[in-house]
C-alpha cells in the first residue's frame, strides 16, 4: 500500500477503536471490484461492477454484496494497481438506489500515483446494508472484445458477533467516525 492509503485506513481505525473499543473485532479487509466493459458499450452507459471480498473462510461475490448481519464496513478508498484500459468514474450506492458517492476517474486512483486522489469521503454500511457499484465509462469501447479493469477498495470490518449490541446500536456508534 501507498503512504496515502496506509495513512487513510490507519486515521478511519484510530477512529474506529476509540468509538468503539473492546466491543467488536476491527480488521481491513480489501473488496476486488471487477469492470466488464463490452464491445460497443458507449461512454456514459453505467455498467455494474462485479464484487468479491473473503471475510474468514467466506467469500461474498457478485454484483451487490450484502454486509454479514453481526458487521457493520467503512469503505475508507478504492485503487488501481495500474492504468486502466478504459477510464472512468465508480458510483457507489448504498441498497441498490441511495447513491453516496462517485470516485474520481480510475486513472487518478493509481496507487503509486504520488498525486493519487482518494474517494472524497468514506463510505458506511451497517449490518444487512447492500453495496453496489456501477462504472461509468469516460470512453466507449471500440473495440471487438470486453475489456476488462481491476480496482480494489479498502474496507475497515466492524463485527460484533461476539457482542450483544443489536444492529441500532452499532449504527449510532459508528454514526461519529
Amino acid at each position: 500500500m501507498s503512504f496515502m492509503l496506509e495513512s487513510r485506513v490507519q486515521n478511519i481505525l484510530n477512529k474506529v477503536y476509540q468509538v468503539v473499543g473492546n466491543q467488536g473485532q476491527i480488521y481491513t479487509a480489501q473488496i476486488n471490484l471487477t469492470i466488464n466493459i463490452p464491445a460497443g458499450a458507449p461512454a456514459g452507459q453505467p455498467l455494474p461492477v462485479q464484487m468479491s471480498i473473503t471475510l474468514g473462510q467466506n467469500t461474498l461475490s457478485g454484483s451487490a454484496i450484502v454486509v454479514p448481519a453481526t458487521q457493520a464496513w467503512i469503505i475508507a478508498d478504492i485503487y488501481t494497481t495500474g492504468t486502466p484500459s478504459i477510464d472512468g468514474n465508480l458510483l457507489i450506492y448504498k441498497n441498490g438506489v441511495k447513491f453516496l458517492e462517485t470516485t474520481p476517474n480510475l486513472s487518478a486512483l493509481t496507487i503509486n500515483n504520488p498525486a493519487r486522489i482518494p474517494i472524497p469521503v468514506p463510505v458506511k454500511y451497517f449490518p444487512q446494508e447492500t453495496i453496489n457499484m456501477l462504472f461509468v465509462p469516460a470512453a466507449a469501447n471500440s473495440g471487438s472484445t470486453t475489456v476488462t479493469d481491476t480496482a480494489y477498495a479498502i474496507v475497515v470490518v466492524i463485527d460484533f458477533s461476539y457482542s450483544n449490541l443489536p444492529p441500532a446500536a452499532i449504527a449510532s456508534m459508528l454514526s461519529t467516525v
